[in-house]
Formats: C-alpha cells, sequence, structure tokens
C-alpha cells in the first residue's frame, strides 16, 4: 500500500507543480508542451526505468512472471513511445496512414477516430451496426464469463498493483481524449503531458508493488 500512496502523493504534487509553473511562467511554457523537452524526457526515463525494473524483478525471479512481462513491455512501448521511435533522434522518415504519421502509439487512435468519424458521415447505419454487434460481443463474453471474471476481480481489485495499473489506464486514456483534440484549449496540452508523465510513473510504482505483492488467492 506504500507504493499506492507514494504514487498519490507525488501525483498531486507534480499536477500542482505543473499547474503553478503554467500559470506563473507563460514564457516557459514549451518546457511543460514542447516535444524532446522537460516533461517528455521525464515520461521517458520513468518509463524506460520500469522497463529496466521490471527486467531485473524478473531475472530475480518472482511468483507474478506474466503481469512483469506485460508491465516491461509497456515500459519499453512507452519509452519508445515518448521519443517518437527514435525519429529525431536518428532522422527517420515515418511511414503514414490516411495522412496521420506514425510516429507513436496513440496515433494508431487518431487514424480510428478519423475512420469512425468518415463512417459516421458516409454511411451512420453502417457505424450503428458496428456499435450494436460490439455491444453484443461484450455482453455475450461477459455473461459466458462473468464467474470466472467476479473470481478474478474478488481477488485483486483492492490490491494496489491493480489500482496502480488502473490509474495508469486511466490517466493514458484521458491523455488520448485530449490529444484528440476534441476541445482546442492550450493548457490542455500542459495537462495532456502531466497525465502521461504520471502515467509513467504509476506503472513505474506498479512495477515495484507487483514485486512486493503476495500471490493472489486461488
Amino acid at each position: 500500500m506504500k507504493y499506492l500512496k507514494a504514487f498519490l502523493i507525488i501525483f498531486i504534487i507534480n499536477m500542482l507543480i505543473g499547474s503553478l509553473f503554467y500559470l506563473l511562467f507563460p514564457d516557459y511554457r514549451t518546457y511543460l508542451i514542447k516535444e524532446d523537452s522537460l516533461i517528455e524526457n521525464l515520461s521517458a526515463i520513468s518509463y524506460l526505468s520500469t522497463f529496466f525494473l521490471s527486467s531485473i524483478f524478473l531475472f530475480k525471479g518472482t511468483q507474478h512472471k506474466k503481469p512483469l512481462i506485460l508491465i516491461a513491455f509497456l515500459g519499453l512501448l512507452g519509452c519508445l513511445d515518448e521519443i517518437s521511435f527514435g525519429e529525431r533522434l536518428f532522422k527517420l522518415n515515418m511511414p503514414r496512414i490516411n495522412g496521420v504519421k506514425l510516429d507513436s502509439a496513440h496515433d494508431f487512435v487518431s487514424i480510428g477516430q478519423k475512420e469512425i468519424t468518415k463512417l459516421a458521415n458516409n454511411d451512420p447505419n453502417y457505424l450503428f451496426l458496428l456499435l450494436g454487434i460490439g455491444g453484443i460481443v461484450l455482453a455475450t463474453v461477459t455473461f459466458r464469463y462473468k464467474k470466472q471474471l467476479k473470481q478474478a476481480l474478488s481477488n485483486v481489485y483492492y490490491e494496489p498493483p491493480f489500482i496502480l495499473g488502473f490509474l495508469f489506464i486511466l490517466l493514458l486514456c484521458l491523455a488520448l481524449l485530449i490529444d484528440l483534440g476534441l476541445v482546442d484549449y492550450y493548457a490542455l496540452r500542459a495537462i495532456e503531458e502531466l497525465f502521461e508523465m504520471n502515467a509513467a510513473l504509476a506503472l513505474f510504482f506498479c512495477s515495484f508493488s507487483l514485486q512486493k505483492q503476495r500471490p493472489c488467492k486461488q
């Protein structure tokens, strides 16, 4: 539980400092927003640290190998995403799909948004049909495996690694939502970067917390 408390304290401090910095030092807001600047570099370092930390825990031996493998993969992917997969470092020419340059993982969300918007404008009936099929599939799977899902959640939902993992996903989703540009407000760009940095920290603490976590009840 101490890792969860530590993250929550750091998260609050980060958001307060970032907000005050944005408000009090308008000439230096690029440190919060600009690519390859302070916040983005801190995010990349946090993700890379998570990758190495999880890898060390795996080599040392653990009862939570699968979650740590996932966290290590996400740490590496997050680091590569923050540095645009080396595009600027190595002067690469990244591919484009439907006018969207693929230099980060969240660009696939942008592509999906464009396709959904195009489908909604051109063939709204097909969009409703796809949404309906997706809802039916989700409901069927949930009903089919409801006992297994209930048992799994009852074993882990109150545990710090699960909460930290949930916060990681939540912060990333909020950052992705801002990145879609549905609301054009400059300050949101700073909030997006702060959310991404704190998501990386949540994953880092999740790795620590998972290493100390007892095995889930059977």
